[in-house]
């Protein structure tokens, strides 16, 4: 997990950031924008519920660097409070949150050259991170042999057994989106 490193971007158009968490196993990427750095425990908050609700299963650990959003009073007490390891890299030693470097690094790459392409305004620029981080999810990768995040993630949701469809009767079309009303 890290923060997305638009500090160039921000000083440019005096953006908000965001923050990112990676499931280390399946590498499924999750992107939420900040308006300030105070907002990181609310949005963890609303991260760990929305993994708790979809996958029936706890966060046993958060990996973060030791930065102050993430080492406060507050976020403390929330990861004791809820059994949550916090493990914090050495200062200096990017290296020990890979995962999260590389990502950050990836997504921030890709979003410039979106934006450049297109000559658009930086003002995109969360929409160029949420577009990135939505093909990131579902574009095979060497660390899950071929698979895509996407594919890891559900498959965890559900077991091998389980049928991966379910029996509907049409009844019409949605009206407010490009899908059938089963």
């Amino acid at each position: 997990m890290g923060h997305l490193n638009t500090e160039s971007l921000r000083k440019l158009k005096g953006m908000a950031s965001g923050i990112d968490f990676i499931d280390d196993k399946t590498r499924e990427t999750f992107v939420y924008f900040l308006e300030t750095k105070d907002q990181v425990l609310a949005k963890f908050q609303e991260f760990k519920t929305m993994v708790e609700n979809k996958t029936e299963k706890s966060i046993k650990t958060l990996r973060s660097d030791n930065g102050g959003e993430y080492i406060n009073k507050r976020f403390e007490a929330y990861l004791k409070a809820h059994g949550i390891h916090h493990q914090r890299t050495t200062p200096y030693t990017p290296q020990q949150n890979g995962v999260a470097e590389r990502a950050n690094r990836t997504i921030v790459e890709r979003a410039r050259s979106m934006i450049h392409d297109r000559e658009l305004e930086y003002e995109y620029w969360g929409e160029a991170v949420a577009t990135t981080v939505y093909l990131k999810n579902r574009s095979p990768t060497r660390a899950l042999d071929g698979m895509t995040p996407e594919e890891a993630w559900t498959a965890e949701n559900r077991s091998k057994l389980e049928p991966k469809a379910i029996a509907c009767t049409f009844v019409g079309y949605d009206g407010n989106s490009k899908a059938y009303r089963l």
